[in-house]
């Protein structure tokens, strides 16, 4: 289904754009009108992303470019006060910014390490670049989208500091919605599934190749679709959703078989082959 959005005037800040969602989300934020700001920490991935967003913009928009590392709080105010420096103002604030994460359980050495880094990326950014945005998003009543994850309601098993920052990061969406309200700057947020660009973080290489899991799902084929995704991100984020507030868009597709209590009994006998290190499912 072919869905159009006029972002016309309008200016937004996307997070996390180097690559995947935030990267295809950018470029549909251009596609539809819109002057977009690109913000991420490979510098050479965020401007190749810039060019897509140039060459695809209506108006021959070119993309401004932030290289940005948000889990320090100078560089999210840089972002912001570059943004409303290049372009005027700001409409629109996508985060997008997350952190591949490892799985590691409550009892390993690394753990707490784990832990302060997930927080820094995963919520700690969302907060201080929520904080020095608000004052320029109540001036052109615009609105934030969180993009936070389906493991917030289906948590992973070897990873409780992404569940709690996800969490965490719903909970402050509804808050800050209730907060913002009266100065008309909506807050949402979008809970994505395993999509078909990050499965790859939700299910093991193992898992998808096991004979016994392939035969009762196809993972990688039924993960959600990217453009469904950024399609809510851009429903969320425009004037067809102005009634739209508080709301957590659940986008979850294959999330309970990539959660199911089969994988989680596969996670847990891989990782416990691990000699107590972390491991990445990749």
């Amino acid at each position: 289904m072919n869905i159009s959005f006029n972002f016309d005037g309008k200016v937004v800040l996307i997070t996390g754009a180097g690559s995947g969602i935030g990267a295809q989300t950018a470029a549909q934020f251009a596609r539809a009108g819109a002057q977009v700001v690109i913000s991420g920490r490979d510098g050479n991935s965020v401007r190749k992303v810039a060019k897509k967003c140039d060459s695809v913009s209506p108006g021959g928009l070119r993309a401004v470019v932030v290289v940005a590392d948000l889990t320090s709080e100078v560089d999210c105010f840089r972002a912001i006060e570059t943004t409303v420096l290049s372009v005027g103002k700001l409409h629109v604030l996508v985060h997008n910014s997350d952190m591949v994460w490892q799985s590691c359980q409550i009892n390993d050495p690394k753990f707490v390490d784990n832990y302060k880094h997930i927080m820094e990326t995963n919520l700690n950014s969302f907060v201080y670049l929520t904080h020095y945005s608000v004052k320029y998003l109540m001036q052109t009543t615009g609105n934030i989208v969180n993009n936070t994850s389906i493991v917030d309601i289906v948590s992973s098993p070897l990873n409780s500091p992404n569940c709690m920052a996800k969490s965490a990061l719903n909970v402050f969406t509804q808050y800050l919605s209730t907060q913002l309200q009266s100065k008309g700057v909506r807050v949402n947020s979008i809970n994505p599934g395993g999509s078909q660009n990050n499965v790859h973080l939700y299910t093991s290489i193992e898992a998808m190749m096991n004979s016994t899991y392939t035969q009762l799902r196809n993972v990688s084929k039924t993960a959600v679709p990217v453009d469904d995704i950024v399609n809510g991100i851009l429903y969320l984020a425009s004037d067809q959703a102005t009634m739209v507030n508080g709301f957590n868009f659940v986008a979850n597709c294959c999330c309970c078989r990539c959660f199911s209590d089969e994988l989680r009994a596969f996670y847990y006998i891989n990782s416990s082959n691990n000699s107590g290190k972390c491991s990445k499912f990749f």
